[in-house]
């Protein structure tokens, strides 16, 4: 479960910075090239300030700048995942999945949209209490149960 969670957090934050930079402003951004880093806030969890060294402009409509920022954050998203070695196993198709998911799930946090479903289990389920997430692939537990996104 750790291992999960690890690479969602990864895939996370590029595909956030995609997703945001498509929809509310006009930039292109490709993880591979961009010189992203970022700082965490004061507890350490999620990045509070984001730095690119490097964007371009984007297409001239936010659809277009959207499939832009889609294609470029899958390709390095997916070298990412692939080469992800976390001492534990964690399946291709979990792999392939959860760079998907990532990329989903921001573009619905960005557009005010509902997480939208799941390909890839963060294996919450694992932690003594705990259940399916209801997007959980594996069948979802119940509604309002502990877990995953």
């Amino acid at each position: 479960m750790p291992a999960a969670f690890v690479l969602q957090w990864c895939l996370e934050v590029p595909a956030t910075v995609g997703a945001y930079a498509a929809l509310h402003g006009a930039w292109f951004v490709d993880p591979a090239t961009c010189g992203l880093s970022f700082r965490t806030d004061p507890a350490g969890h999620y990045p509070a300030q984001v730095q690119l060294r490097s964007v371009e402009p984007g297409a001239p409509s936010s659809v277009q700048r959207l499939e832009e920022n889609r294609a470029a954050y899958l390709e390095a998203a997916r070298e990412l995942a692939l080469g992800y070695r976390p001492g534990v196993a964690l399946g291709r198709r979990t792999r392939s999945a959860m760079v998907e998911d990532m990329w989903d799930g921001a573009v619905a946090r960005a557009t005010g949209a509902g997480p939208p479903p799941r390909g890839s289990c963060c294996f919450i389920y694992t932690l003594p209490g705990a259940h399916e997430c209801a997007g959980c692939p594996r069948g979802g537990g119940p509604k309002g149960s502990s877990g995953g996104r």
